[in-house]
């Protein structure tokens, strides 16, 4: 017989193998981890993207054709730069050959010359108590005579005089550049209806005017220079006539010495 009682040893524990629980326990539910945010969108600041949505396309095309845009106008633009500088090029490199061509020709002449370039001298004082000056008193024309003085390269004097030596005024002669070597009275013919005054120059040139039409007209301006095929270094009065002496037909000429050594006698188309 067994005892009502509780076992010794099990007051207030349960017993092995009894159940210790008769409801049911259902397992916690496992918790959806929340959405992973998106990646932010490319934005100007803290303005709206500039992609997002119809109106972000949109900007993203404008931008991409303004960028071609000036890719564009940038390659136009060199393209026309580089056509331009050539151009300077160009012009810079004729203009260095134009100036070695006449610095070669320079060279050339002092060879020709034994190497010392030769120039017409201006004629100055070698005395410091006198002054030097080339003269030239014209042929007459309606009773009047031009004189020129010539001094330290430069007109010093032109004055009109009458053949009795009254003065009647002084002349102005515009338009000679340069130094002048001499002054000389050039023409062909039998009178000096057709003579002409020249300023021979340092430069081996001849400045003119017409001496008769001058002194009517009462203009000294240089109409041009003498077409010399060469460097004048001075001219000398000639007669020229046939060599038979049984015909008529004599006149007076000028003659160009040039620096060469040779000479070439005026003609008209001399004059420009």
């Amino acid at each position: 017989m067994q005892p009502n009682g509780n076992i010794p040893g099990t007051m207030g524990r349960p017993v092995a193998g009894a159940p210790v629980n008769n409801v049911n326990v259902k397992p916690a539910p496992v918790p959806t981890p929340p959405p992973a945010p998106k990646p932010a969108e490319p934005a100007f600041g803290n303005g709206e993207s500039v992609v997002e949505g119809k109106g972000g396309k949109k900007t993203g095309w404008i931008l991409v054709v303004v960028l071609l845009l000036i890719v564009a106008a940038g390659g136009v633009g060199f393209g026309v730069w580089t056509w331009m500088d050539s151009n300077t090029q160009k012009d810079a490199l004729n203009s260095q050959i134009t100036s070695l061509k006449q610095q070669n020709n320079s060279l050339q002449e002092q060879l020709d010359n034994g190497g010392v370039e030769h120039n017409n001298p201006i004629i100055q004082s070698l005395n410091s108590d006198e002054e030097y000056r080339v003269w030239l008193s014209s042929s007459i024309v309606d009773g009047k005579e031009m004189r020129i003085g010539i001094k330290d390269g430069i007109i010093d004097i032109c004055s009109i005089y009458e053949t009795n030596g009254a003065f009647v005024g002084d002349c102005t002669i515009d338009g000679v550049s340069g130094e002048i070597f001499n002054v000389v009275e050039f023409g062909q013919g039998q009178d000096n209806s057709d003579s002409n005054i020249g300023f021979i120059m340092t430069d081996g040139s001849v400045y003119y005017f017409p001496f008769v039409e001058a002194m009517k007209n009462n203009d000294f301006s240089i109409k041009g220079k003498l077409n010399v095929d060469g460097f004048v270094t001075d001219a000398i009065e000639i007669t020229a006539g046939p060599t038979d002496p049984g015909v008529a037909g004599g006149y007076g000429s000028t003659i160009f010495i040039l620096k060469d050594g040779t000479y070439v006698k005026f003609d008209e188309t001399m004059l420009k």
